[in-house]
Parts: structure tokens; sequence; C-alpha cells
């Protein structure tokens, strides 16, 4: 059993496009309890005049290379620069390894508050979607009770927000330190770390879960065609009602309009967002 990608538009940069990826996930997950190998394409190499995916079976163990036909892969380049990725990677070092050396004392004072209000980890790990597909724990401050997301489906009646996203006003598993918190934007903190390590970047789409992006339409699968960021063009614009329609809107506005300025002026709107307390 295979899955082949649509006919190749005619790109010619040395670069798997993420799109033709998406679709081949997107159409895998319905066969992953299916018998036999699953093939799917993921990594690639290119030769002379070949690309040579490789194969995968339900398990997602790698079985090794096998041959494609010419043109069945889309190729395309990166939506930024390659100078432009340069720049701003040194940027999110820079950045991000200053505010963790300026702000442990005010990270461990967090920490210890979180533990001593509710039994719990002081630090909520999650997985999310990153560039290309790539999962990474993203971390947060915990700003809910333990075993808030077992929880979730018995609320999902009251949820607030169409699409994936899930809001809801005075949601009774967020504790009264995580109010708190999440208006100033406090329980990201933690984020710099994801920067730091490569998973994100200071500004970019907010990294979604994965049962999020199961929800994806094709176009949708642009965001991740760079990395996420910890604040983005949405939240300095629709900040105060970021319906999911909005948010994706506007993620796909800043990759097409991408330039380092834009990122400056995300991250200047950003800090005057947090000082006021704007976060839900």
């Amino acid at each position: 059993m295979s899955i082949r990608p649509h006919k190749t538009l005619g790109f010619t940069q040395e670069k798997f496009c993420w799109r033709t990826r998406a679709r081949l996930f997107r159409a895998a997950r319905g066969q992953l309890n299916r018998s036999g190998p699953l093939f799917v394409p993921f990594s690639y190499q290119l030769g002379q005049s070949s690309l040579s995916p490789r194969c995968w079976t339900n398990d997602w163990t790698p079985l090794g290379p096998f041959a494609w036909q010419d043109g069945d892969l889309e190729l395309c380049e990166e939506p930024i620069p390659s100078f432009g990725l340069f720049i701003k990677r040194v940027v999110d070092l820079l950045l991000s390894f200053i505010g963790l050396v300026a702000l442990w004392p005010l990270m461990l004072a967090i920490a210890l508050a979180v533990k001593l209000e509710s039994p719990g980890p002081a630090v909520y790990r999650s997985l999310r979607a990153g560039k290309r597909g790539h999962t990474f724990p993203c971390y947060k401050f915990r700003t809910m009770i333990t075993g808030a997301d077992e929880l979730k489906d018995n609320l999902r009646s009251l949820n607030q927000r169409r699409g994936p996203f899930f809001k809801i006003a005075d949601d009774p598993r967020v504790t009264h330190l995580g109010r708190f918190l999440r208006k100033y934007s406090l329980d990201e903190l933690p984020q710099l770390w994801n920067v730091l390590k490569g998973d994100m970047s200071l500004v970019g789409p907010r990294p979604h879960p994965l049962e999020d992006c199961e929800q994806y339409s094709f176009e949708h699968y642009r965001r991740l065609e760079v990395k996420p960021g910890i604040t983005g063009l949405w939240q300095v614009l629709a900040r105060r009602n970021p319906s999911f329609e909005i948010c994706m809107v506007l993620d796909l506005r800043y990759i097409r309009q991408w330039n380092f300025l834009l990122d400056c002026r995300i991250l200047v709107k950003t800090i005057s967002a947090v000082l006021a307390g704007e976060g839900q």
C-alpha cells in the first residue's frame, strides 16, 4: 500500500514542501489500522536526478528508501530566505539567553508559588506541532488544576470558540494564580527555553496541540512551514478575541509578509500588551 502526492508544480528549489507531507500524513492517519506496511515519504536525499524518500511501517518504523518516479513530489522554497532565518536564529539565541538569565529569580518564584497553591508539577509540558510537523514538548507554568486535560471533554458543551480552539470564560479548571499568570502572560516564560533549544522562535505562529492540527484545512498547513513562536501577529492585533479563523488569517499573513522589521514591531507591541495585562 502506498500513498502518492500530486504531480510537481515545477519548483526547482531543493526543499521538500511541507504541504505535500501534510497531505500525506492526513491521508496516512486513516490507514494506520490497516494491515501491511504503510509507505509515507518523510525525508529525502536529492541526487542528480532523483528523490529517495523513506518508507515507514504503520508503527513509524523506517524501512529504508524506495523509488519514486520523477515529478511525483512537489518542491518549493522556504517562505523565509536563508539569511533571514540566520538573523532570526541569532536574535532568538541572544534574547532568549538574556531573558533566561535576567528572569530566573522571577521564574523560580512563580514555580514555587504554583507548587504551593495546588498539587502537581510547576511546569506543564504538552506536545505541540513545530516546523514541518516536528513535535516537541512545549513548556508553560501550570495554570490549571492537575488533571485538567481529562476534564476537557466534559466541558466541551461550554466552549465559546468555533473550530479547534477551546475557550471558556471563567474556566473552572484555572487556578487563582493561573488567572494572574495568564493576564500578564507570565505562564509563557518557560518557552524561552524552547526558543534557546531551537524548537521555537520568539516570533511566529503559536504552536498548536496535535489534536488541533488534525482539524486543519489544506491551506492551514502553511503555518507549519516556519518555526512556531512565543508571540505572533494575532497576539498583537486580535489578542482579546482570538478566534480560530482570525488566528489562521493573521498567521498566514505573517508568513507571506515576513521581514526582520515586522518581527521587531511584533516584539515591541507584545511588551506593551503584556504590561497592560491584556492576556486571557
